[in-house]
């Protein structure tokens, strides 16, 4: 008997975790394809049908009908489907010899916006490679149906809820020249970090990219202008939809606090953390952040696949070259984060 492996948008697979798509002008013939198997011969698929529904309008968006064809794929018009939607794509595959695969479905979530609201902030003060902390406080008008949360903090951002982060990825978003694309990371199933009363947003934002001042990059790029550097900002935008079916926007703008975090952070130099400065937001003197321009580069979803944690390495070697200073072999060369613990509380000298 044939049946379905797997379907994919774009070439990205849809597996558990609800896929980001992007269905918009700057995109406007997104492909659904697919892999099947069979258990017998003569197991090719001959035709297909597809559905495209947005479940919770009830409405049907794309329709294939019965297609023959043994093309494994299928283009539709972006033009038919909403911004900020959740979809559902079902997939029937049969074959010649009348094999009929049973209905597969999988969901994504369309992350192009039709409007942007809010500015894009920054610290009041130059703050170097400063990690930077910015929050909003809000209360929920009434009941929540839906919240969806779109994050843009360049170089490198991290996002939580009432100290919860939204997400296990890192390094988000993905790099680009900021002057021509800033991709925004979608946070579809924003609601489950709300809570009854007083929220926060919290956003820290790293140099990443956008603010590489090492003197490696100075010597590489000599004296040519990185036309997309300049200083940590962030763009945010966390759509809440109540139950009446109301929407209420709370984007960045001089509303949001801003303060240094304790660590300083840059793209080959690692980072510092001052532990004297790890407290809580209210008592790091926060200011209202500061409206600034844009970095130039058009608002996109980010529809890459996540970067997360694959794999935990013990150091196998730890020399001390000098009094003070430790070296760490990890026996492997790696983008990853080093996690390290301490006595507490550390005895002086």
């Amino acid at each position: 008997m044939i049946y379905i492996r797997k379907i994919y948008l774009d070439g990205t697979p849809l597996d558990e975790a609800l896929t980001v798509a992007e269905f918009s002008p700057l995109h406007p013939h997104p492909a659904l394809s697919w892999s099947i198997g069979s258990d017998t011969p003569g197991g090719e698929q001959a035709w297909y049908t597809l559905t495209l529904t947005d479940p919770e309008r009830g409405a049907r968006l794309y329709d294939s009908g019965r297609v023959e064809s043994r093309v494994q794929s299928a283009s539709f018009d972006a033009a038919a489907i909403p911004a900020g939607s959740l979809l559902r794509a079902t997939l029937v595959v049969g074959s010649a010899d009348g094999q009929v695969t049973e209905e597969a479905e999988e969901f994504f979530f369309n992350g192009a916006l039709d409007d942007f609201p809010g500015d894009w902030i920054t610290s009041r003060e130059d703050q170097g490679v400063r990690v930077l902390r910015f929050c909003r406080d809000f209360t929920p008008a009434r009941p929540v149906a839906d919240a969806v949360l779109y994050t843009c903090g360049l170089g490198y951002h991290r996002a939580t809820i009432n100290g919860e982060p939204v997400t296990d990825a890192v390094l988000d978003p993905a790099h680009s020249n900021y002057s021509k694309v800033c991709y925004y990371r979608v946070t579809p199933d924003a609601a489950e970090y709300l809570q009854p009363g007083q929220n926060r947003l919290e956003i820290q934002v790293a140099p990443g990219w956008r603010n590489n001042r090492t003197p490696f990059m100075t010597e590489v790029m000599g004296n040519r202008a990185i036309e997309f550097y300049g200083e940590s900002v962030l763009w945010a935008l966390l759509r809440i939809t109540y139950e009446d079916g109301t929407r209420e926007d709370i984007a960045t703008g001089a509303d949001w606090l801003c303060a240094p975090d304790p660590r300083t952070s840059e793209i080959f130099n690692g980072e510092t953390f001052d532990a004297r400065c790890n407290r809580p937001m209210e008592d790091c003197d926060p200011a209202p952040a500061r409206v600034t321009k844009a970095p130039g580069g058009v608002l996109r979803p980010m529809t890459l696949q996540p970067i997360r944690e694959q794999e935990v390495y013990s150091p196998v070697e730890i020399t001390q070259p000098k009094p003070g200073m430790f070296v760490v072999d990890f026996g492997q060369n790696i983008a990853g984060v080093v996690n390290l613990w301490l006595y507490d509380p550390l005895s002086e000298g």
